[in-house]
């Protein structure tokens, strides 16, 4: 932290939070491939990410408790209900299909049509399109990143509804609504949820999350619902199933009410 920190030092502007990010990423994933080879017990960086607190174009009240709350702020069923009825309708697609499928902001802009396999069943997930890239796609950056997603009915909903806005240009699937073009990034994806965001908290005092807790929540869908944490990690691109344990565990426990009952039924000896 003291060296991410350091970075700042003459520099005429602080370096964003996601170039930090991806500073931590290679350090990160230098430490996975030791654990892997057993050359270090832990990777300490497995679920820890430093980044600034910085204000956004919130309500002030709504900015102190972002800047205090936990990393991981999944929205309820209700929530997401709120906040797609007050989404336009390619936006309002984006939301619910970035909702359950887990995927990041960066590999949600890179989609195409020809990433959906119909028949499989799933969107094939191998590239990004960060903002560093300039509007560029890129291949994502690990392996584990590489992967095939199962299309659930509601992404399935998602896409057919979206097929009327962009299915026949035959390339991305998302598209900013304003421009008539694909999302460039983060930048102009961040732009539009916060106006949602903003209605959302005046009519139904929504507190606001970054676009980001869309993954979140579809991992505490997942786990919550019993799902199974190595089918989960696997579905969102973890290299395994640490990232899970640590980051969204407190979901777990709850996954399977009946948890226990059944060692208590085959060996109780009711004494």
């Amino acid at each position: 932290m003291a060296w991410l920190k350091s970075l700042d030092q003459q520099r005429p502007k602080p370096i964003s939070n996601k170039r930090l990010a991806n500073i931590q990423t290679v350090v990160r994933q230098a430490l996975a491939a030791a654990l892997d080879q057993h050359l270090v017990d832990i990777n300490p960086l497995g679920a820890f990410t430093y980044s600034r607190k910085i204000s956004v174009r919130v309500e002030e009240v709504n900015v102190c408790e972002l800047l205090t709350k936990a990393p991981v702020d999944p929205f309820s069923s209700e929530e997401q209900a709120q906040i797609l009825a007050l989404a336009d309708p390619q936006m309002r697609n984006y939301l619910k299909f970035a909702f359950w499928t887990g995927l990041r902001t960066s590999e949600l802009v890179a989609l195409t049509w020809s990433d959906i396999d119909w028949d499989a069943g799933v969107v094939k997930v191998w590239k990004a399109m960060t903002r560093e890239a300039n509007g560029k796609v890129e291949t994502t950056k690990t392996v584990s990143g590489r992967r095939q997603v199962k299309l659930l009915p509601p992404a399935v909903a998602a896409l057919n509804a979206q097929k009327e806005h962009t299915d026949k240009a035959h390339k991305a699937i998302f598209h900013d609504p304003r421009t008539g073009k694909r999302w460039a990034g983060h930048g102009k994806i961040y732009d539009v949820w916060q106006v949602i965001m903003r209605k959302a908290n005046k009519l139904h005092g929504i507190r606001y999350r970054n676009p980001y807790q869309t993954r979140h929540t579809y991992a505490s869908m997942m786990l919550s619902a019993g799902e199974p944490p190595m089918w989960v990690s696997k579905q969102m691109g973890h290299a395994d199933q640490t990232m899970i344990y640590r980051v969204y565990g407190r979901w777990m426990p709850e996954a399977d009410r009946g948890a226990g009952l059944r060692a208590v039924a085959m060996f109780d000896t009711k004494e």
